[in-house]
Order: structure tokens, then C-alpha cells, then sequence
């Protein structure tokens, strides 16, 4: 991104636990909204919307295996408590923010 920038999506190196939420109002109609996804920092995530008055709704979880060096990110897997997300829209949303990597996912794994 560009000096300043602050990406929407910022994996942690290594391999982290990913969960994919959609935030909102807390209360009010239902409408399309853009998700948010988030790492080992998911409860600041969620801190940081509430403080804007805004509940987050998981959409499904997995892993991200982060390899700076390498520019490679790969999404797989699920979560036990959430289920899995659906990878592809998170692999796409990695892809905007990190043009210059090589994004893979994959439904197998934990």
C-alpha cells in the first residue's frame, strides 16, 4: 500500500486463526455490509467496532498461514466454534491489499 496507508487486512507472519465477520448496527434492518477479517487481533477487531456502536456477526473462521518473505498468504481451513468461511471472498479481499503476493486458499485443513 501507500506510505501512510493502513491496510484493511493485516495477517500477522506465521500462521493465525482467522475469522470473517460482517459489522453492523447493533440494532436495526438487515443490510448487505462489507465483512471485516481479522487474526490473533479479532477481539480488538471487535473492541475497536463497539466502540463505534457497531456488533460484528461471524461469518465463519480457518487459518492464514502469513510468509512475508516469500509474499505468500494462504487461507484454509475452519473453525470449530464459527465454521468456515467462505475462503474465496477472503482471498479476494487479501488480493486488493496485497497485489504483489501470491494468495492461495483451500477448504482442507484445520
Amino acid at each position: 500500500g501507500a506510505p501512510g496507508h493502513r491496510r484493511r487486512v493485516e495477517p500477522v507472519e506465521g500462521t493465525a486463526r482467522l475469522f470473517a465477520a460482517r459489522p453492523g448496527p447493533p440494532h436495526g434492518p438487515t443490510q448487505p455490509r462489507p465483512r471485516c477479517w481479522y487474526g490473533r487481533r479479532g477481539s480488538r477487531t471487535a473492541e475497536e467496532l463497539a466502540r463505534q456502536g457497531l456488533e460484528c456477526e461471524c461469518l465463519g473462521g480457518g487459518r492464514l498461514d502469513h510468509r512475508p518473505q516469500e509474499r505468500k498468504i494462504h487461507v484454509y481451513g475452519y473453525s470449530v466454534g464459527f465454521g468456515r468461511a467462505d475462503h474465496s471472498v477472503t482471498t479476494e479481499k487479501l488480493k486488493a491489499e496485497y497485489p504483489d503476493y501470491k494468495i492461495t486458499w483451500a477448504d482442507e485443513g484445520y
